[in-house]
């Protein structure tokens, strides 16, 4: 199980770049439409958190045709708990766009790069 994070932490721009052109390594080999990141406008984000003490957690989705790619934005609770719904109604997020399409300037983190020899 991953060590929770405080949130507070950053990581420098080459262990970024390097695990970011891993991933696209690795999901260019298995698919014929990758993606490689998502953008969340804050406004879901700050919706999210507004919910709970605890923060906000992404999940990936997939259309049925597989053709599409999306991410869903929830709250999570203090006890790392999903937080679904309030008073009946949906706290699901989904106004993510995938990247590409959606991807803005070439940045390290998302355009080709080779990643440092692992010893």
């Amino acid at each position: 199980m991953e060590q929770k994070r405080k949130g507070t932490e950053t990581v420098p721009l080459a262990v970024a770049q390097d695990q970011t052109s891993n991933w696209r390594t690795y999901i260019n080999s298995i698919s014929q439409n990758p993606i490689y990141g998502f953008y969340l406008p804050l406004a879901s984000l700050q919706q999210a958190a507004a919910l709970t003490e605890g923060g906000v957690r992404m999940y990936i989705g997939l259309s049925d045709d597989l053709s599409t790619y999306d991410a869903f934005v929830v709250a999570v609770d203090a006890d790392g708990n999903d937080i679904l719904t309030l008073n009946g109604e949906s706290t699901i997020y989904d106004s993510a766009a995938a990247c590409p399409a959606c991807c803005g300037n070439p940045s390290p983190l998302n355009h080709p790069h080779k990643p440092k020899p692992k010893p």
